[in-house]
């Protein structure tokens, strides 16, 4: 496409977005209605034979005016305002386009039936994750490419905003034991078809359809697949059709990374391996599913650890060729045993397989940022960037990297825009409140305390995070009140002891610290994970206690000294 037509779009892009051409059609009939109403005026009530000239060079006066103002301002439900220029995100100057790029939209649901949603973004997900395995091949992940369903979105406008340059759409209609299936795809640049194909057949032959559709890419794009990656593209496909229904439905409710999510989601998988207990896939899913409970708190870690464990050996017994298999293993070292060097060996094998995984990526930015190789985990975070553009958690991800790098005037303005897309997103709203905090922005860590707070009640370790916050700052009073809650909640439910090691390290009660995080250690805290990057940031004021380079020793921490510097004691 030329410059000047490239040009061309984007102002017409935002034209519509600024409601310019709606402006321009309300204008236009409104002044023929006018026009016409003058004429019968003028007839009817004698008036001057001028009036209605008077009314059209009114409105051809009128016309620039309207079209500036729209142009200049909105008009909602909040009044007048000014419309801002569109924000482009500010980890857009890091995607770069490669030689080849695709995105694979969510299958349309052409059934009678609503529930069927979870099979055609199944399809979509699978012939994405049958790609990403392709090294030359630029494939958008599935947050990101599910921005835009439902959306019906000029696809010139999507390949702008994700920098590709072709885009598979398709639906799916299934009826009974039959399904059919379409698919198309398209060149960015003009819209121009490349490929189109539709498939009649049975369910069970869903499988041939998706490696049909992938290898039907691979030979438009011209890509030359080496033998590993063919073999790759599609060689896994599970035994029986009624389990792998049951992991689509898993997989669908996994996506909302919600406790009721992830439970609906333990469900299917369980369903599935009744089914086929052979199921590697299932087995690596279960696996994730369990570290996830450790992870986000909902379980305690030594409830959950045996059973990740047990799902990720079957799944790389069953299929070691799997990166979700090598991923789940990986989460297990990583996460409840801290056999670091074990942990980095399957994370690397789940991205020799797939380079592209998004779920191996966002792990192994955090293994390498929570170990104290933080400039390693911002080089991946800027990869995820790549082919996840549009996902505001590949942004708060970098955001980390930022932080625990302690590059705070980088993290800062990305969780503040972040935070404008969603405000809700408590990850973001908590590390914002710590990049003011090690920055020793008092003012702006009390400000974000008031906005954070109403989202905070119910999570511990957000509530610990202000109560650190306080601490550090001499509100000792507040940093107790909320000390003494997070120790009555713990009665009833599952309280994570780093959480109240954290207050006390701010109030700087070095054995109560230590008491804490020895009920940490003993509970198999995934949070001690982190403990390496921690360093620089929670427990600076207790670092010299010899207790403490036990603690990194007993965690098999003490060879990885943090990066960078520790802040120094004050």
């Amino acid at each position: 496409m030329p410059a000047s037509q490239n040009k061309l779009t984007k102002f017409f892009q935002e034209l519509k977005r600024r409601k310019v051409i709606g402006v321009i059609v309300v204008y236009a009939t409104t002044a023929f209605i006018l026009l016409e109403l003058a004429n019968i005026l003028e007839e009817s009530l004698n008036l001057h034979e001028r009036f209605d000239t008077v009314i059209t060079v009114t409105l051809i006066i009128g016309f620039p005016i309207a079209v500036v103002f729209s142009w200049i301002f909105d008009l909602s439900s909040k009044g007048i305002t000014k419309t801002e220029p569109e924000k482009e995100s500010p980890t857009a100057s890091y995607k770069k386009a490669g030689e080849k790029s695709i995105v694979i939209l969510p299958f349309e649901n052409m059934s009678s039936d609503p529930e069927q949603e979870y099979f055609c973004d199944g399809m979509a997900e699978e012939i994405i994750n049958a790609l990403v395995h392709i090294g030359r091949l630029k494939v958008i992940a599935r947050t990101s490419a599910f921005a835009f369903k439902n959306a019906h979105t000029d696809v010139r406008e999507i390949g702008r905003k994700l920098d590709v340059q072709h885009l598979l759409e398709g639906s799916v209609r299934k009826d009974g034991n039959r399904v059919r299936i379409t698919a198309q795809l398209i060149k960015v640049e003009d819209g121009s078809h490349l490929w189109s194909e539709r498939f009649d057949r049975d369910f069970d032959d869903v499988f041939a359809i998706q490696d049909e559709i992938s290898m039907a890419i691979v030979d438009t794009l011209k890509i030359k697949l080496l033998k590993t990656e063919k073999e790759a593209v599609i060689s896994y496909k599970p035994e029986n059709i009624e389990a792998y229904n049951l992991f689509l439905k898993s997989r669908f409710h996994f996506n909302n990374m919600s406790e009721d999510g992830l439970r609906k989601g333990e469900d299917y998988l369980e369903q599935a391996l009744k089914i086929d207990p052979r199921y590697a896939l299932a087995h690596a899913g279960l696996s994730i599913c369990y570290t996830r409970y450790g992870l986000f708190g909902i379980l305690p870690p030594k409830d959950v650890y045996q059973k990740a464990k047990i799902a990720a050996d079957n799944a790389l017994r069953i299929n070691g060729a799997l990166a979700e298999s090598h991923t789940a293993a990986a989460s297990v070292k990583f996460f409840f045993e801290w056999d670091w060097e074990q942990a980095e060996k399957e994370y690397k094998q789940a991205l020799d397989i797939s380079p592209a995984s998004a779920m191996a990526l966002i792990d192994y930015i955090y293994f390498l940022g929570w170990i104290g190789r933080g400039e390693e985990a911002v080089e991946f975070a800027h990869e995820l960037v790549k082919i996840d553009p549009l996902s505001i958690m590949s942004t708060t991800n970098l955001a980390f990297t930022y932080m625990i790098t302690l590059q705070f005037d980088q993290a800062i303005p990305l969780y503040k825009y972040v935070l404008e897309k969603d405000e809700n997103l408590l990850i973001a709203r908590m590390n914002l409140l710590w990049c003011y905090a090690f920055n020793e922005m008092q003012e702006e860590a009390f400000q974000e305390i008031s906005y954070t707070e109403p989202f905070i009640s119910g999570d511990p370790f957000f509530i610990a995070s202000v109560g650190f916050v306080y601490a550090i700052y001499g509100e000792k009073r507040k940093a107790l009140k909320i000390l003494e809650d997070l120790k009555t909640s713990s009665n009833q439910k599952y309280i994570d002891p780093l959480h109240i090691a954290i207050i006390y390290a701010g109030l700087r009660n070095r054995d109560q610290v230590f008491l804490w995080l020895d009920k940490a250690f003993e509970n198999q805290s995934v949070m001690l994970a982190g403990f390496n990057h921690n360093t620089n940031l929670w427990f600076k004021y207790v670092r010299t206690d010899k207790r403490y380079a036990l603690l990194l020793k007993k965690l098999k921490l003490d060879k990885w000294p943090a990066k960078p510097a520790i802040i120094a004691e004050s």
